[in-house]
């Protein structure tokens, strides 16, 4: 079966932030603080077109969560989390391995509440108070930045309209991500941001204080025990961790396979892509 492993112990070090102003479309700029030179997240970083009214909407929306935060900071403290998992499956695996090795992990996933709302949002933020995590591990859905979002939304100005509505409604992640990432750099923690390599999210100019402040890890899951549940032969799925934590890209980044398996597994609920199986 899958089994992932994982480095709980607490960072050691942060990346130093730059700074000199980031100039969104200086590529330059981007290669420096990459972890890869030669990486394709950098191909067209920051060229994901984003609309006025959609950073109106983001920037409306970083101010309204930073709000509702400061509103959930105060009441008890209890036991000091090393891990804290944000838009996971209840079964994730960096929560299970870190509790193995009697880390205090959490994870917060759509059982536990809908971050989409105040109350759910509310839920999050008291627990992260509570908790004071030294990391906050994010993998935010993928599925109107992945590639086959980019195909589909190319074949027609209907679908391209669609695939520019959906992302629209999924700045709400981007927005809480960069919430949070504000909320670790303001005591001294980290985060740590999770994307297939094939994802374009990392390419909006809306995530530029994550660039400022993270470097790029970019590893295959394969070296972290992914294998098809059929065949048990290793697969490959590119991922990239944009991590505030030096330790932590150091532990993954370059940590590359040469196999790769095409195609699509099955699992209980029916069959999905290699790419998407975790």
């Amino acid at each position: 079966g899958k089994h992932v492993e994982s480095d709980c112990a607490a960072p050691a070090g942060c990346i130093k932030q730059d700074p000199r102003p980031v100039d969104p479309v200086d590529l330059n700029w981007h290669t420096r603080h990459a972890g890869d030179h030669d990486s394709e997240i950098l191909d067209f970083v920051m060229s994901v077109e984003t609309s006025e009214s959609d950073r109106e909407h983001s920037q409306s929306l970083v101010k309204q969560y930073t709000k509702e935060l400061l509103q959930c900071q105060h009441g008890p403290r209890g036991k000091k989390h090393v891990l804290f998992e944000v838009f996971c499956g209840h079964q994730s695996q960096l929560t299970q391995q870190c509790q193995n090795i009697q880390g205090a992990a959490q994870r917060f996933c759509r059982e536990r509440g809908d971050l989409q709302t105040v109350s759910g949002r509310a839920d999050l933020f008291s627990e992260l108070h509570r908790c004071q995590p030294e990391n906050i591990w994010m993998s935010p859905s993928c599925n109107p930045w992945c590639g086959f979002s980019n195909l589909n939304g190319s074949r027609s100005l209907q679908a391209w309209d669609e695939l520019q509505s959906k992302r629209r409604i999924h700045l709400e992640q981007i927005a809480l991500g960069v919430v949070l990432l504000h909320f670790q750099l303001s005591m001294n923690r980290h985060l740590h941001w999770e994307q297939p390599k094939s994802s374009v999210m990392f390419k909006l100019p809306l995530l530029r204080d994550l660039f400022v402040s993270s470097k790029a890890a970019e590893f295959d899951m394969c070296q972290f025990g992914l294998r098809d549940p059929i065949s048990l032969e290793p697969i490959r799925k590119r991922m990239i961790v944009m991590t505030t934590s030096e330790k932590v890209f150091k532990g993954l980044h370059g940590r590359i396979c040469r196999n790769q398996i095409e195609g699509s597994v099955k699992i209980p609920e029916g069959r999905i892509h290699r790419s998407q199986f975790r």
